[in-house]
């Protein structure tokens, strides 16, 4: 099946706005659309369709835009996704989106489960610094543990 799309983002509002969720993947398996299209994935929490593109070979910049977004949706699908893809990439871009994302979608477990499993100092940093800004008990025990020398 062929589709056609207009160039603005408007088509794409109103089927995310009555729910198309399978024809707005169809839209989306054509990398030329992935930019429109991630605001209507997001506003109909399609997870499926935003991993797609976070792995895909699309853009770097679509492909940070859909992770920092599936953290924004939040949910545990999205929270262990996310966490997986953390681990995965070696694209620092992509890795920042994750932290973000999860900051802005107020998953400090996931956060800090990231945080308890980095080894590398400079990661564990930053993710100790997101935690911090975060004002959460998950925040404040990795803090602690942090300045007493300890495992959190």
């Amino acid at each position: 099946q062929r589709h056609s799309f207009p160039r603005s983002s408007s088509s794409a509002e109103m089927l995310a706005a009555i729910g198309a969720v399978e024809e707005l993947r169809a839209l989306g398996a054509d990398t030329r659309w992935q930019g429109t299209l991630i605001d209507a994935f997001i506003a109909t929490e399609d997870v499926e369709a935003l991993v797609k593109i976070v792995r895909g070979e699309g853009a770097q910049d679509l492909r940070v835009r859909a992770a920092h977004s599936l953290g924004m949706i939040g949910g545990a699908k999205a929270s262990e996704i996310l966490q997986s893809l953390y681990r995965e990439t070696a694209d620092d871009a992509l890795r920042s989106a994750i932290v973000e994302g999860l900051m802005m979608g107020g998953d400090d477990k996931a956060l800090l489960a990231l945080y308890r499993a980095e080894t590398k100092p400079e990661r564990k940093r930053v993710l100790l610094e997101t935690l911090s800004m975060m004002n959460s008990d998950a925040a404040f025990e990795a803090i602690d543990a942090a300045l007493d020398g300890k495992a959190p």
